[in-house]
């Protein structure tokens, strides 16, 4: 058996052991401890990100439906951009159609209405000097009615002269 002063050399060599598997237990312990407060900062994080995550998908959701909505606008601005083409092709078709009939217009104006106004002008230049004739033949009608009436005076008086006498 063993006495006392064996076991306390082996309890001196077992202590000694022992001490560096000690030191490297409150290192370990040490080292949990700072991976315990690292879980919970990175517990913490994780929190965090999925708290963000959450708001991100908030907001591509909020985003997918204002996608959405923007499409629509632009179906709807490129229905009306048809239209507008639309009616610019018949606005262009109806200016270039007045533009025609203007021309016809301006045709008919030089080649015939011009000469007919200088015709209508002529007509009214000759009307005007016959009636400036009418005019002057007329007062001297009217100057020969004055005399005639004059002469049968004298010729009434000449025959009353001549029964008398």
């Amino acid at each position: 058996m063993l006495n006392e002063r064996d076991l306390e050399l082996i309890g001196g060599v077992v202590t000694k052991a022992i001490e560096p598997v000690r030191e490297e237990v409150k290192e370990l312990r040490k080292d949990v401890t700072e991976l315990q407060v690292g879980m919970k900062e990175l517990r913490k994080d994780v929190t965090e990100l999925q708290v963000g995550m959450k708001e991100l998908r908030a907001d591509v959701t909020e985003l997918q439906v204002e996608v959405k909505e923007l499409r629509k606008d632009v179906t709807k601005l490129q229905g009306d951009v048809v239209e507008l083409q639309t009616g610019m092709e018949k606005l262009s078709t109806d200016v270039e159609r007045l533009g025609r009939k203007t021309e016809k217009i301006e045709f008919i104006m030089e080649n015939e209405l011009r000469p007919n106004i200088c015709k209508i002008a002529e007509g009214h230049l000759d009307l005007s000097r016959k009636l400036d004739m009418v005019r002057v033949r007329r007062s001297e009608c009217t100057l020969m009615d004055i005399q005639i009436s004059g002469l049968q005076l004298d010729i009434r008086e000449i025959k009353n002269t001549l029964k008398i006498a």
